[in-house]
């Protein structure tokens, strides 16, 4: 497929995956070391409520934003906002797997503001739009990394 022949889309599915089995794990970071107590107690506030932005992780944790920030992007590997939209992409394809076929329905219970943007994230991460993941690229992506 021509979604193959894309330089970069390959290694956004496999970090897609990855990431998502150490969110489901709270593995420490592939360095070795221990996440930040910062990015730990994050991510807890994240578990139960995905949509908390960075002023309001301060607030809760009583720290500066910056603080959050800096260490969430290192020990995570990328910035807050995109974590976000990942566990709502991840929302989105649990709700898929659960039978959930109307996908704006499903964009919208997972946490997007609207099908277009769930497809725009989609389109980012995977480097394909839904349909055609569920249609067969999931499979493909699966048996390319599987170990």
């Amino acid at each position: 497929d021509a979604i193959l022949d894309r330089f970069h889309v390959p290694e956004l599915g496999a970090e897609l995956w990855e990431r998502a089995q150490w969110l489901g794990r709270r593995a420490m970071p592939c360095d070795g070391r221990a996440p930040h107590v910062l990015t730990r107690r994050a991510l807890g506030l994240l578990d139960g409520e995905p949509e908390l932005g960075l002023d309001a992780l301060a607030r809760e944790l009583k720290t500066h934003a910056s603080e959050i920030s800096r260490h969430f992007h290192r020990d995570v590997g990328m910035p807050l906002v995109q974590y976000r939209a990942r566990l709502r992409l991840l929302g989105f394809i649990r709700l898929f797997d659960s039978g959930e076929r109307d996908l704006t329905r499903a964009a919208s219970a997972a946490g997007f503001g609207s099908y277009s943007q769930c497809h725009r994230t989609f389109q980012s991460e995977l480097g394909c739009g839904p349909r055609k993941f569920f249609s067969g690229m999931r499979e493909q992506m699966q048996l390319t990394y599987a170990p």
